[in-house]
């Protein structure tokens, strides 16, 4: 599925029901980093899994990308889905962008996971984007 955010079509994966968890991949990844994780999870709760802006199924217009942009995609999707708040899951790069919704977009998260992730970029990293 995708949703029209910020002028580009964003890809999602929306399976299961019950409490939302939005899953955020790192750096290259898509949703179907989560496949297996997404399998288990489904079975009890609603579970979006997302390819971020420029990645994956997901379009770009723009070639510049900041962690804040992705949160408000990241939100944008949420409110494409009519999803006021949910457990946040962000792995590596991911990570980062789950942070920024924390501090940007906090009354949008009923928890914060973090999978191998880090608290800033290291400039090598900001040449790969």
């Amino acid at each position: 599925m995708f949703a029209s955010i910020r002028n580009d079509a964003l890809f999602y994966q929306d399976v299961g029901q019950g409490e939302p968890v939005v899953l955020i991949p790192g750096l290259g990844t898509t949703h179907q980093f989560f496949r297996g994780l997404t399998e288990r999870l489904q079975q009890t709760y609603r579970v979006i899994a997302l390819d971020l802006r420029g990645v994956g199924q997901s379009k770009s217009s723009i070639h510049e990308y900041s962690m804040e942009g992705w949160a408000d995609d990241v939100a944008g999707v949420m409110d494409h889905l009519g999803i006021a708040s949910a457990h946040i899951l962000g792995s590596s790069l991911g990570g980062c962008v789950a942070q920024v919704m924390a501090v940007n977009h906090a009354e949008r998260i009923r928890s914060l996971i973090l999978t191998a992730t880090f608290p800033e970029i290291d400039p090598l990293l900001e040449l790969n984007y």
